[in-house]
């Protein structure tokens, strides 16, 4: 695969300042010593004077001005520039921003635009067109197929298309707009021969298990799903390989103690493919008891934990009814017993709502109601 120029993370630059910005108190004495000079004669420069308040305000105003001025010059630079200064450095580039196009695109566009141009036909400028022929096309691969790796066969083009539409697959009309755009004669290089497709899903399957820390709520194993979800969308980009590494830090947020499991290697993932969460499974490895208790508190932790997800295993399995939970659990505990109760039962579910506007916990059999409505999501 040809390597590709990397547009410059914007984010990383200093600050760039035209005008010198001075501390106040720098600005406000030289105020002063130029009033002193054209009136020697004035001496009451009380902190209760008004000349000293015209004095602070002319400086503080000074200040906004050279703040101003930077603001402006800095809308000449692409790192800043926003709406209609930056549609201007796009046009300086060809470049018209899309209907609903952001700043940011836009600006990430004009960096891909300056990359394009820096080489003769490369992956760099089809790349560029590629993702230039429809605002659907959010990232493309350019390689050629020819020999491993891409390199060294000269009139091969091949161009892998991912698509924001479903399951990111582009659709016959996105993947002619990009042909119809890169075989232009004034794009595509004269003894080019290109081709457009559509890029390979690889699928990931996996299986972890969490384990979570003393005390944390249940929620955050229920939550496992999501929040790998969340963390892989953004990152989701052809030849992106997914490590294992990568996989474990994303799943230990706060609340987990550990995980296993996962794809037993790194998942290298080739230029004209993307990866896709298939088939990612979750099992519950109980609590670390090694954590923040001592021996008895430790050993009772667990005890009440398992007691825990038995009860709500079962609830779940035989679809216990409102009526049914609240004859289930006792209101209080029972010396010598561990067995749930309704406030420990909620707060091990993570209920909110279970306290009145005094704070005190609500009837036993109104916490019973919010149990069911919360468990009841898991009947099948």
């Amino acid at each position: 695969m040809s390597t590709l120029l990397t547009p410059l993370d914007l984010s990383l630059l200093p600050t760039p300042d035209i005008i010198e910005m001075p501390l106040f108190s720098a600005v406000y004495d030289d105020t002063v010593a130029q009033f002193q000079a054209l009136d020697p004669a004035y001496t009451m420069l009380l902190v209760t004077d008004p000349v000293v308040k015209l004095m602070q305000g002319f400086a503080y105003r000074e200040m906004i001005l050279r703040e101003r001025g930077n603001e402006l010059f800095r809308q000449e630079l692409l790192a800043y520039a926003t709406g209609t200064n930056l549609d201007h450095a796009a046009s300086a580039k060809g470049l018209v921003r899309r209907v609903g196009e952001t700043d940011e695109a836009l600006r990430y566009r004009i960096q891909q635009r300056n990359c394009a141009a820096s080489n003769a036909g490369g992956a760099d400028h089809y790349r560029f067109w590629a993702m230039a022929a429809d605002a659907r096309v959010i990232d493309a691969a350019v390689y050629s197929p020819d020999l491993p790796g891409g390199f060294g066969t000269g009139g091969q083009v091949c161009i892998a298309i991912l698509s924001s539409e479903e399951n990111l697959v582009p659709s016959p009309a996105v993947l002619d707009a990009v042909k119809t755009l890169v075989g232009r004669a004034d794009v595509r290089m004269l003894n080019d021969q290109v081709q457009v497709i559509a890029a390979s899903p690889l699928f990931i399957d996996a299986t972890f298990a969490i384990k979570l820390v003393p005390g944390a709520p249940y929620s955050v194993y229920l939550g496992m799903t999501q929040t790998l979800a969340s963390a892989f969308a953004p990152v989701q980009a052809l030849g992106r390989d997914v490590t294992r590494s990568w996989l474990m830090g994303s799943l230990h947020v706060a609340g987990v103690h550990s995980v296993e499991g996962g794809p037993l290697a790194d998942i290298i993932v080739a230029p004209d493919c993307y990866p896709i969460l298939r088939s990612i499974s979750f099992t519950f490895a109980g609590y670390s008891d090694t954590e923040g208790f001592g021996v008895v508190e430790t050993l009772e932790q667990k005890a009440r934990r398992e007691a825990m997800e038995v009860y709500r295993t079962y609830a779940i399995a035989n679809h216990r009814t409102h009526p049914q939970i609240t004859l289930d659990l006792s209101a209080t505990d029972r010396a010598g017993v561990i067995t749930p109760t309704t406030v420990t039962f909620a707060k091990y579910l993570n209920l909110v709502g279970i306290t009145d506007a005094a704070g005190d916990y609500l009837p036993s059999d109104e916490i019973c109601y919010l149990i069911w409505v919360e468990i009841s999501k898991s009947y099948i």
